[in-house]
């Protein structure tokens, strides 16, 4: 019976090897998105940025008037005005609608991918079209 016992001791100790540290896993945002016009030209100076997060999370970047304390939506403007570069940490999903002087109303759901070390950066590139500002009031 007892090289039954030891027999069964050494199978559990040799199912317990030594465990692997967990992979390092950085900090990243959920999305990187460069915003622009279809044209090229320079974003509206009333361009805001906005998004809903995480059930009832909602922040403005207003090109105007840059929040000076942003919680997860970090946006920088290009030197000639023309792109905005945005970083959003939400940790998920995310409802991003874009407005501005004479563009199309930009709102969409973006969706994220995680991976083991949990959400992944999905790059983005939003071309803007020219148009009425159907969030102003205005006709499509």
């Amino acid at each position: 019976m007892r090289p039954l016992r030891l027999s069964f001791f050494l199978l559990l100790l040799g199912g317990c090897g030594p465990q692997e540290d967990p992979p390092h896993c950085p900090g990243r945002p959920a999305f990187r998105v460069l915003i622009s016009t279809e044209e090229g030209g320079k974003l509206p100076e009333d361009t805001e940025v906005s998004i809903r997060y995480g059930g009832n999370g909602e922040e403005t970047f207003a090109l105007k008037t840059p929040s000076p304390s942003p919680q997860v939506l970090f946006c920088s403007p290009s030197k000639e005005g023309k792109t905005l570069a945005c970083e959003l940490w939400t940790d998920g999903a995310a409802n991003v609608k874009i407005t501005g002087s004479n563009l199309e109303t930009y709102d969409e759901k973006l969706a994220a991918v995680a991976d083991d070390c949990g959400i992944m950066t999905t790059l983005m590139e939003i071309k803007l079209k020219s148009g009425k500002n159907t969030a102003a009031g205005g006709a499509p």
